[in-house]
């Protein structure tokens, strides 16, 4: 179970990363600024998230006595970083840390902010959400989505109560859980776009992107997602705990029930494969105004990064 753990706060974690697909539509050059920020999107988990995980693991071993004396805490005293910077010795570390953390949670906010308003405008000029969420400022702020999606963030002064920390662990969970049935959603998505486009004899070189080992990739997470979800909330069972039980499997049924849903009421059908149309993928090259590339090592490096 420590092991589907693990694997459960990684998602957390890693969840949004698929959200720099939602810039393409307010974008400028999206065919070429877009396919870079995919590119980019990789190099920076590989070195903040991987890297950073390497050289914590390389300073706080696992049977570490400080570190096992606070398992099962909910303070940052638990966190192998706080361990790590507390015995560098180092007084301005810790500051800069905090600096970190809270630069780190605005910019989450912010981004998932941006992607929940878009998603939920795109609904409703999809007609698929009330037709008020269609309403923008001059500049073409759908206000009306920004406060639906932001209003959900007063649910975090919860974590100010007693049971707080218990509280964050089911966001967390959910989250989780979320996240995971989007990317399960996604590569499914994917598999069947891969699949028209050879059925339909059109070539993935055409595309202004093309993401590298696929079809084998989707079907990776697609197979993977599924069974990490399924494993979730089996800490759940014994003792059972209905409350985490919920927040390990709640969004299960939540979605499921949005999509047999929807297909009942709407009497919609799955569109086969030759049918699919791929009409706004051609001619996406004209008149793109093509970035400068960088000149030198030291641009090439920043520009990859950032």
């Amino acid at each position: 179970l420590g092991f589907w753990a693990v694997f459960t706060q990684a998602a957390f974690s890693y969840a949004g990363t698929e959200i720099v697909a939602v810039a393409a539509g307010e974008a400028q050059n999206p065919t070429v600024t877009i396919p870079k920020a995919i590119k980019k999107v990789f190099w920076r988990i590989l070195l903040f998230y991987v890297l950073g995980i390497l050289v914590i693991g390389l300073l706080v071993p696992s049977d570490d006595e400080e570190l096992l004396s606070n398992l099962g805490g909910h303070t940052a005293a638990a966190s192998p970083f706080v361990i790590a910077i507390n015995r560098a010795g180092i007084k301005v570390l810790p500051d800069i840390i905090n600096f970190v953390v809270l630069t780190s949670a605005f910019s989450a906010a912010n981004s998932d902010l941006y992607a929940a308003s878009r998603t939920l405008y795109a609904l409703a000029m999809d007609g698929k959400a009330p037709a008020i969420l269609k309403t923008c400022t001059k500049k073409g702020l759908p206000y009306y989505c920004v406060a639906a999606s932001g209003i959900f963030g007063l649910l975090a002064y919860m974590n100010l109560s007693i049971a707080g920390s218990r509280i964050f662990e089911w966001f967390v969970s959910f989250a989780a859980v979320t996240g995971l049935f989007t990317w399960a959603i996604i590569s499914l998505s994917y598999l069947r776009f891969y699949y028209a486009l050879k059925k339909q004899g059109i070539d993935r070189d055409t595309l202004p992107y093309k993401s590298p080992f696929q079809p084998y990739a989707a079907m990776f997470s697609l197979f993977w997602c599924p069974v990490i979800i399924f494993f979730n909330g089996f800490a759940t069972f014994s003792p059972f705990d209905f409350a985490g039980f919920f927040a390990s499997y709640a969004g299960i049924f939540i979605n499921l029930t949005l999509y047999v849903g929807y297909k009942w009421w709407f009497k919609t059908k799955v569109i086969a494969l030759e049918d699919i149309t791929f009409e706004m993928t051609r001619g996406y090259d004209r008149n793109v105004t093509r970035d400068a590339e960088p000149k030198g090592r030291l641009e090439k490096i920043l520009d990859t990064l950032l």
